[in-house]
């Protein structure tokens, strides 16, 4: 059973082969490491011995990462498959070669102690886990699981503190979008100002293309291949943004809306070119730090306060998954408001206090 005639090196990895009940069978092993290919070729051979092949053979790990990649990583976005792709590494590093049935709570708690003495804060940890669940998740539809157990896992941790970092309440105030619009320059203050009216995500914003412009509607075509959910939506254009696409359209060469007045061409994915002049710009005026998606989160301030748009309408607008993430957004409006308010009624009662004293 352990003789080495079973394994066979194809390029740099191990692979294990071997005629059984009539058919070969031919599996990666996934190491460059000749020890390890023989530990996973002694585990193939005792489930072969204990008469477990074909649909009744206990699926590992490495076999699900595998179909999943083909299967599911296909249907998503890059930033999100990349994401995955590093969650999977460390996932491999507790669970390469195990079966899927032997994935327990008891590991998944070593995983994350594990995950935590390596320096991992808690919502990288929740994210891999996120990852392992989506992974079981598929597993269930192959009927490979019967059941996900790290679903289970992620609420009775999440009950004990190993939650989502709190969502972030950074927007600008009017003042500070005033003072910001008013020292930029020209190119910086088209970007930032339909940033802030339409709430595009940076990737949508500047992957536009001049034809996905409506002006005759007075809205943003925004495909579902440059969105994060590949959920296609429009977008009005408020006054503002109107007049600033109507300049782009005449000015901007190229396909895009947005392009490097130097090349003609679309800023990448990568490049932190607005991002670079608004620190700049706001750093002047002394305004704190804001990020491009703060810029997006003053879009949606501006509905729900300003606009007075429903949260149904903001989450439409923005393109959430569900309403329900933009309640969870935007839940720090409403204690703000509810602050406002005691202070508002405290002040009043403070001037009724000292008239009454007069």
């Amino acid at each position: 059973m352990s003789g080495k005639h079973y394994l066979y090196q194809r390029g740099e990895w191990w692979w294990f082969k071997k005629r059984h009940k009539g058919k070969t069978i031919r599996e990666p092993l996934e190491t460059r490491s000749l020890r390890q290919a023989q530990e996973r070729r002694d585990r193939i051979l005792t489930e072969l011995n204990a008469g477990r092949w074909g649909e009744q053979r206990d699926k590992t790990f490495n076999e699900a990462v595998h179909k999943w990649i083909d299967t599911h990583l296909p249907t998503l976005k890059r930033k999100s498959v990349m994401r995955y792709r590093v969650s999977l590494t460390h996932l491999l590093e507790d669970f390469d070669g195990v079966p899927l049935k032997d994935i327990t709570s008891s590991k998944l708690s070593d995983f994350e102690a594990r995950r935590r003495k390596s320096g991992a804060t808690n919502p990288t940890i929740r994210r891999d886990l996120d990852c392992l669940s989506s992974l079981f998740s598929s597993c269930e539809e192959w009927e490979w699981l019967d059941s996900n157990p790290a679903l289970g896992y992620k609420r009775k941790r999440a009950r004990k503190g190993l939650k989502e970092s709190p969502p972030k309440t950074r927007y600008l105030s009017l003042e500070e979008e005033d003072a910001i619009l008013s020292e930029a320059t020209p190119t910086l203050y088209r970007a930032v100002a339909f940033a802030i009216d339409t709430g595009l995500r940076k990737e949508e914003q500047f992957s536009l293309l001049k034809s996905d412009i409506d002006l005759a509607k007075g809205v943003i075509n925004v495909r579902p291949e440059i969105t994060k959910t590949t959920r296609a939506r429009q977008v009005p254009l408020l006054p503002r943004s109107m007049e600033i696409v109507k300049y782009l359209l005449d000015n901007v060469r190229g396909p895009y809306l947005f392009t490097s007045p130097a090349t003609g061409k679309r800023y990448s994915e990568k490049s932190n070119t607005f991002y670079a002049r608004l620190q700049r710009t706001r750093k002047r005026l002394g305004v704190p730090p804001v990020s491009w998606h703060d810029l997006r989160r003053t879009a949606g301030c501006r509905l729900l306060n300003v606009h007075r748009l429903s949260m149904h309408e903001v989450s439409l607008w923005l393109g959430h998954q569900s309403i329900q993430q933009t309640e969870r957004t935007y839940a720090f409006l409403e204690q703000e408001r509810l602050k406002e308010a005691v202070e508002a009624q405290s002040g009043a009662q403070s001037i009724i206090k000292k008239a009454a004293n007069d």
